[in-house]
């Protein structure tokens, strides 16, 4: 299902019970959309370590690390 918004109202009458923001507790933190809940899929220093590989060593492998922790993180938050 693809869903479109141009307006934050618009969630409301999209009748969606939540809102999961998967971004780092602090990206959370400076905004996000009222009501939400974070289960933040990389913590904020799993970002800040991936973030410094992407920067000084390769990108390529910054992605493989961040896929792996991300999906590692998500698979967490399935299982309870």
């Amino acid at each position: 299902m693809v869903f479109r918004m141009t307006r934050l109202s618009d969630l409301a009458a999209a009748g969606f019970d939540s809102v999961i923001d998967v971004r780092a507790p602090s990206e959370f933190a400076e905004d996000h959309v009222p009501g939400a809940i974070n289960l933040p899929v990389l913590t904020d220093e799993e970002r800040a370590h991936v973030g410094t590989i992407y920067v000084q060593e390769d990108s390529f492998l910054a992605r493989k690390i961040g896929a792996a922790l991300v999906a590692r993180n998500a698979a967490a938050h399935i299982e309870g």
